[in-house]
């Protein structure tokens, strides 16, 4: 299945970001399978991880990808420790958004992805509960914002959806650990080390 697409998803590879070729395969492939109407992202930066989705939609003949993230310093670094924080701190977010951008904007993309620009916190009521099929959260992993985070989008999710949670092995994700898979009414389905994707 993945090698008639490869040519397409490998267009994606470039785009600033830190999703691996697996993890886009995977979440590419997550979409044809599950078929949702409705996919969250919250945390895009370039959208490396976005368009597989968005490209999933397409393939499918249905489906939007909206994708939640503030592209700010002032967000990236909020509850991070000071050795993070100087790396983050003066980045160029706003060239990364463009990219972003510039890469959802193209047909037929435009037609299946929606940017929201904000506090992850605070669009989260942009949305309804239980209105998404999956949820990709990789947010802000500081112990101050990720369990508010992973509370509030776990909400938006349905019965029956996907969410996808990345970097449960980060120092800041840890807080959130014991949560996520005892406290949200989620089931681990499959444990990738960088990631873990499990239904509400």
């Amino acid at each position: 299945m993945l090698a008639e697409h490869r040519e397409q998803l490998d267009r994606f590879a470039p785009l600033p970001g830190f999703c691996s070729t697996s993890k886009a395969d995977h979440l590419f492939e997550l979409v044809l399978s599950e078929k949702p109407q409705n996919i969250c992202e919250v945390g895009v930066y370039g959208g490396r991880s976005l368009m597989p989705m968005a490209y999933g939609c397409l393939v499918n003949g249905f489906g939007t990808v909206y994708g939640v993230d503030s592209w700010s310093n002032a967000d990236a670094t909020e509850g991070e420790p000071d050795s993070y924080t100087e790396t983050w701190k003066s980045h160029d977010f706003e060239s990364i958004y463009k990219r972003c951008v510039d890469a959802t904007s193209q047909p037929p993309y435009n037609q299946k992805i929606f940017l929201y620009r904000g506090h992850l916190l605070d669009l989260c009521d942009s949305f309804g509960d239980g209105s998404m099929d999956i949820v990709h959260e990789d947010g802000n992993h500081s112990p101050t914002v990720v369990e508010q985070s992973v509370r509030k989008w776990a909400k938006k999710l349905r019965v029956g959806g996907l969410f996808i949670w990345d970097d449960p092995g980060w120092a800041g994700n840890q807080k959130a650990i014991d949560l996520v898979h005892h406290g949200l009414g989620l089931k681990l389905l499959e444990d990738r080390n960088a990631y873990h994707v499990l239904r509400k």
